[in-house]
């Protein structure tokens, strides 16, 4: 990634120096983004005795508040590994604020699902045991009669795969 130094002040005194991007991404973004959640945070953790929650923030916000779109913070993320990191910690505090307040109630719980599944990746998760068996019989054609060469059953419980298997010289006619 190609970076380019803007010098914000030319004093001798001060100088300070923000590394920024061909593609408009400022290093400073990835704490900006962090310190930004946390601060909605320490205002939902604050706010345990009232009976209405806080409006829940999204990375959309902040990036209208940077006056950025959505699109360009998701291309920053997959390209700026230290913004894709604080990304993640932003989406965590997003996180940790819908939980709190979602059982402290001053979320609807239908909401707070749907918000959970979208914003933070959780997924319903169903468990499927299914027992299925089959019989198998493998035989041996000769002179009129039939020779089991194996017979068992093979299945699956779950992910796991087994069989049961007696194979002997039994005669079938």
């Amino acid at each position: 990634m190609v970076y380019y130094e803007k010098r914000v002040n030319n004093n001798s005194n001060f100088r300070m120096v923000i590394q920024m991007s061909v593609d408009g991404y400022h290093t400073a973004y990835a704490d900006n983004i962090v310190a930004y959640f946390k601060g909605y945070l320490d205002i939902a953790n604050d706010d345990v005795e009232s009976k209405k929650g806080i409006v829940l923030p999204l990375i959309g916000d902040w990036a209208t508040e940077i006056g950025k779109t959505k699109t360009e913070i998701q291309k920053w993320a997959s390209d700026h590994e230290d913004f894709r990191i604080a990304v993640e910690k932003a989406t965590q505090i997003i996180e940790s604020i819908l939980v709190k307040q979602a059982l402290q109630g001053k979320y609807n719980a239908a909401f707070a699902a749907i918000a959970a599944k979208n914003l933070c990746g959780w997924v319903d998760k169903h468990e499927v045991n299914e027992t299925k068996e089959i019989h198998i019989t493998v035989v041996e054609r000769f002179d009129g009669g039939q020779k089991v060469i194996s017979e068992g059953v093979m299945g699956r419980i779950g992910d796991a795969e087994y069989s049961e298997v007696d194979s002997g010289p039994d005669t079938v006619i």
